[in-house]
């Protein structure tokens, strides 16, 4: 896997923001929009889903649960580095939308990290 594959992390102040990647794709899709929001000092995640960055093979024994499962395990990291969390606005493709958004808010499509 390329180093543009792999997961990243940007500290920042005490908001947070997850950036989870579409269907097709790997954390590399959002990276340019991490560096913008680390550089305005927000602390960034870029989480890599489950089958995702190796080959199409291995998504075939991946479900939707573990691409929530994922996205749940970068909220409980980013959560490590902000000191609240509430629901604010999320925005994204419909697959990243549908893998987060849900499942912290019971709203489809919402949920945040910030001070």
């Amino acid at each position: 896997m390329t180093a543009l594959k792999l997961p990243y992390y940007y500290p920042g102040t005490s908001v947070g923001c997850l950036l989870i990647h579409g269907f097709t794709s790997t954390p590399a899709e959002l990276r340019v929009i991490g560096e913008a929001l680390a550089a305005n000092n927000y602390t960034t995640l870029g989480i890599l889903l489950a089958g995702h960055g190796t080959q199409p093979e291995d998504l075939l024994p991946i479900t939707h649960r573990d691409w929530i499962d994922s996205a749940q395990q970068g909220i409980n990291e980013l959560k490590r580095h902000v000191k609240d969390y509430s629901d604010r606005p999320f925005h994204g493709r419909p697959t990243s939308a549908a893998n987060g958004g849900p499942q912290q808010s019971g709203r489809r499509g919402h949920y945040c990290g910030r001070a």
